[in-house]
């Protein structure tokens, strides 16, 4: 009987140590630094499954303004109109003007937070090996007509075909967000952020000077113009692409690499 004590005690120890070990590896972290010539950069990427059948009621672009930003009505209107000067001015489309219905269209979006939008590291700040929250939101302009759009502005006489879209947003990196529960098929994931809750949140505006033009299924290449009241202003180049892994489970690869001048 003391044996079989002794031995339970010794298997309990090594799960302890084992236990102890693995959670003080998930909370080890490191400070980006940039390479030469930036001051510097950051890294975003999101890997999470998305199920189609599923109930969720996550943030719209309005209602995370109001609640997470605190952004009145007054000053959402002034994001929208901030877009809409900034799409006339770069692309010439003016998505007020009665002859662009059913031609472009300019609306709200939100990638969704299920696919696990995270920072994995930015100059100068303490990121978790699992990441720092990131949420990516703002407006977004949408060419509707069939034959392509001829664009004005800084693009003037450049054809952007259906489908193509530009946007005008910002990222929203938050380390004290609360875990993100993720399904994989039959599997539950629990994804715990770690980092310091001593750092405040940080904004970055970003805009795109030209044209997306995703594919059939809706991958596509991105480049952005930033601005960081933290980092100052930089350039972000990224890739999204989509997998259907198992029916009506979707899985979403983003990786995205800002730099700052």
């Amino acid at each position: 009987m003391g044996q079989f004590n002794l031995k339970y005690c010794f298997w309990v120890l090594i799960l302890w140590m084992g236990v102890g070990m693995a959670q003080e590896q998930e909370l080890t972290g490191s400070v980006g630094h940039a390479p030469e010539p930036y001051s510097a950069m950051a890294v975003f990427i999101a890997d999470g499954t998305i199920n189609l059948l599923e109930d969720f009621a996550g943030p719209d672009w309005p209602s995370f303004q109001r609640t997470v930003l605190e952004r009145t009505d007054e000053e959402i209107e002034a994001s929208q109109s901030e877009a809409r000067a900034f799409f006339k001015s770069q692309f010439g489309v003016d998505v007020t003007d009665p002859a662009m219905e059913g031609r472009a269209a300019m609306t709200s979006y939100m990638i969704d937070p299920r696919l696990l939008y995270r920072a994995t590291t930015i100059t100068g700040r303490w990121v978790a090996r699992a990441g720092t929250p990131v949420f990516d939101g703002g407006w977004v302009l949408k060419v509707l007509d069939p034959e392509g759009l001829v664009l004005g502005g800084q693009h003037s006489g450049q054809v952007a075909p259906m489908g193509s879209l530009a946007r005008f947003g910002l990222f929203y990196v938050n380390p004290e967000m609360e875990p993100i529960t993720q399904f994989r098929g039959k599997r539950t994931r629990n994804y715990q952020f770690y980092s310091d809750r001593s750092q405040s949140s940080m904004l970055i505006n970003y805009q795109s000077p030209v044209m997306i033009e995703p594919n059939a299924r809706g991958d596509e290449m991105f480049s952005y113009q930033l601005q960081s009241s933290v980092l100052g202003e930089g350039q972000a180049m990224g890739t999204s692409v989509k997998h259907e892994w198992e029916e009506n489970q979707v899985t979403e690869e983003r990786r995205t690499v800002l730099t700052f001048n």
